[in-house]
């Protein structure tokens, strides 16, 4: 590639709490899918910034940390972090009921503080870790439990906000079974 051509940016955040498997789709995204690289996920300063480049885009890609401290500290720190940002990732661990409350409040924090600022950006939800045996592994979740979850984000995320639904699994590198 010809350093002369400047290449289109394009700044993603990944957003969601910890353990989600964050990290593990900005691997797939940028091509590190090795099983090594699945293990030896260490804590990192957050945000760790991926770049990943194509014949005419620079992605860059701001992974943060799911902790609540550092979820607070990007809440805090919103402005600095939102600046140029062209879309968010969204991740949620489908396999943690538990979580399902508290990853929602999180996601309207963050469309709350994007109303303030009168920013608009594309959203992308990964409902991740849905397994192929997940329902045999966990037979507490079904797809009415997917069902409501998907509803509750359509009511958080503006309607004339634009955003795509994924249900996605490490195990096939990434795959994306579209939803909405």
């Amino acid at each position: 590639m010809s350093k002369n051509i400047e290449l289109k940016k394009k700044k993603i955040l990944v957003l969601g709490l910890e353990k989600s498997g964050k990290t593990s789709i900005v691997l797939n995204f940028i091509g590190k899918v090795n099983l090594s690289n699945y293990i030896t996920l260490n804590k990192y300063k957050s945000p760790n910034i991926n770049v990943l480049e194509t014949d005419d885009l620079r992605f860059n890609i701001w992974d943060f940390c799911g902790k609540e401290v550092k979820r607070n500290e990007f809440l805090t720190n919103f402005d600095e972090y939102i600046l140029n940002t062209e879309e968010i990732f969204y991740v949620i661990d489908i396999q943690d009921l538990k979580s399902y409350e508290l990853t929602l409040k999180f996601l309207q924090e963050i469309i709350e503080k994007l109303k303030k600022l009168k920013i608009k950006v594309e959203f992308t939800f990964f409902l991740h870790k849905y397994d192929q045996d997940l329902f045999e592994k966990l037979p507490s979740i079904s797809i009415e439990i997917i069902d409501n979850l998907i509803a509750k984000i359509k009511e958080v995320v503006p309607s004339e906000d634009f955003h795509e639904i994924f249900k996605t699994t490490i195990y096939t590198v990434l795959d994306k079974i579209h939803v909405y």
